[in-house]
């Protein structure tokens, strides 16, 4: 036996157990294309730390965890950053629903990622609307550790 916890043949094989589903649930997310898919494949109400490791890159989506996935970090590539964008619109989807990553979830956590908001300035002046507002969290123990925000305009004025 490897260790304390495991003095009986049950509670070894439980302990196995617990390693392949960990497995199957790693190579799940590895294989995802985009965060959005990545975090689809994370199990509901789950109640251990998941990570989704981003690479390096752009990615031009609308990201939301909802509340049923507690415990969500987004590593990004450390040497690499990634950059998270989404070039919605407070007038085409409201300014909650324009962020680029939205958070309902408890325990979230981001690191290494730049999260790029586009102001397109003309249409806020014109039409009366707003820009996207990058980042949106409403869950609790929300942290975002080595985010950068780069704000730049789509249109001048």
């Amino acid at each position: 036996m490897h260790a304390n916890c495991c003095r009986t043949i049950g509670a070894k094989v439980a302990d196995l157990a617990a390693v392949v589903h960990d497995w199957k649930r790693f190579k799940s997310l590895s294989n995802s294309k985009t965060i959005t898919d990545g975090v689809n494949r994370i199990l509901a109400d789950n109640t251990k730390s998941v990570i989704v490791y981003i690479g390096g890159g752009e990615y031009n989506e609308k990201i939301t965890i909802p509340r049923n996935k507690p415990f969500v970090i987004f590593y990004g590539s450390p040497k690499n950053r990634p950059t998270l964008t989404f070039s919605g619109t407070a007038q085409k989807y409201g300014t909650v629903n324009s962020a680029t990553v939205i958070v309902e979830s408890d325990y979230f956590v981001a690191t290494n990622l730049i999260i790029k908001v586009q102001l397109f300035a003309n249409d806020i002046w014109e039409k009366g609307g707003s820009a996207d507002n990058g980042i949106e969290g409403v869950g609790e123990q929300v942290s975002l550790v080595q985010l950068q925000a780069d704000w730049f305009p789509g249109h001048t004025l």
